[in-house]
């Protein structure tokens, strides 16, 4: 399950969550310095939960670079970028991240206001099929690969 809600809670989903924890077999959690999946393996998974350790298959470590990028690509799936956070949440390395918002801007695919950076709905459509062509793509090279081997020692991608 991604994400749910009932009535008028705020939604309450990975997507709007910097760090989370995936509880289950094939979950995945991003925590402040790395992000963790379990095994896929619900048999392993039980296994490993009846011994009391956590069901950890793979390991990848974050820096803060690679959280702040994981932060953004985030806000892309979004659809908008809170300004005051990207100014706070990149501070020094920001460089990068304003000349990519600002060519997504000149290109149509954003617009500003004074709150949020907004996909139009041409950014909407071309910044997502870009996002499932390398994340599905990522997606489905990593769940096959730890679907077939419990424990796996490596994926690469």
């Amino acid at each position: 399950m991604w994400g749910f809600k009932r009535g008028d809670v705020p939604r309450y989903s990975s997507v709007t969550r910097n760090n989370y924890i995936g509880i289950g077999p094939g979950a995945g959690s991003h925590l402040p310095d790395e992000f963790v999946i379990n095994t896929f393996d619900l048999d392993s998974w039980i296994n490993r939960m009846r011994e009391e350790h956590m069901a950890i298959a793979l390991q990848m470590p974050f820096t803060v670079e690679m959280s702040n990028w994981w932060w953004l690509y985030w806000r892309f799936y979004d659809t908008r970028i809170p300004l005051n956070y990207f100014n706070s949440y990149f501070g020094k390395e920001t460089r990068k991240a304003r000349h990519l918002l600002r060519f997504i801007e000149l290109i149509g695919f954003a617009v500003q206001n004074e709150e949020y950076l907004e996909l139009t709905e041409q950014g909407t459509f071309w910044l997502h099929l870009i996002q499932n062509h390398f994340a599905l793509s990522y997606i489905n090279t990593l769940w096959t690969q730890a679907r077939l081997v419990p424990w796996p020692k490596t994926i690469v991608i």
